[in-house]
């Protein structure tokens, strides 16, 4: 199992995530320093299908305010983000990569919602 963390973390571990997510940003003009959370969503919802995959499985779940969700696999925390803005839980977020777990982070706390993601 060491070995597949290695990998993943490698593979996307080492590209510079925050400065880019600030230059999209303000080529939107969103102010990377206090952006909504809906801002980021063409942006951070790395699956198929983005937001509208991330509404249809939290339905599917029915996922209610006050609920405890795990996000497995967070990425950049953009499920995490949405699920507990919109549906109004907490979540714990884990991601093996280390940068997308520190720009998650970054992410989570400029939208306002650090106390209700805890990204690890």
């Amino acid at each position: 199992m060491a070995d597949l963390a290695a990998v993943v973390q490698r593979y996307y571990g080492d590209r510079p995530l925050l400065p880019r997510f600030d230059e999209v940003l303000r080529a939107a003009g969103v102010d990377p320093q206090t952006p909504g959370y809906r801002d980021l969503w063409p942006y951070d919802q790395l699956h198929s299908r983005g937001i509208v995959a991330t509404r249809e499985h939290a339905e599917r779940a029915h996922i209610q305010p006050g609920m405890y969700v795990l996000d497995l696999g967070c990425g950049l925390g953009g499920s995490s983000r949405y699920l507990a803005a919109e549906c109004g839980c907490r979540v714990a977020a884990i991601d093996l990569t280390p940068n997308f777990v520190e720009v998650a982070r970054i992410l989570t706390a400029r939208c306002g919602l650090a106390d209700r993601v805890e990204i690890r």
